[in-house]
């Protein structure tokens, strides 16, 4: 990024307990950001689920966001499944996608 001369202030995420507030847990994005720096990802995957529908997961985040904080978001939405155990031994496969 130009015209940045430290990097932003990150929110860590930390265990993969579900929050008691929002079901649909999102990675967190600094507040002094600017609206240009933010992207929102389409994350696909794998799951039991039977509604091929929910294999996805939108995820915002800016160009300093982990991978780790977008795994960890993708399993605390339960759209994996419940109760995630080893968290750690999850990561992403990236492909390129045609729109």
């Amino acid at each position: 990024m130009s015209g940045v001369s430290e990097p932003l202030s990150r929110v860590k995420l930390g265990t993969l307990r579900r929050p008691e507030g929002p079901a649909e847990p999102m990675v967190v994005v600094p507040v002094d950001v600017e609206k240009e720096d933010v992207r929102i990802l389409k994350v696909c995957f794998y799951s039991n689920s039977f509604n091929p529908g929910k294999n996805f997961k939108l995820v915002k985040c800016t160009v300093q966001t982990e991978i780790r904080e977008i795994i960890t978001s993708i399993l605390l939405s339960g759209r994996i499944g419940p109760n995630i155990q080893l968290a750690e031994c999850y990561g992403l496969r990236l492909k390129h996608m045609k729109s």
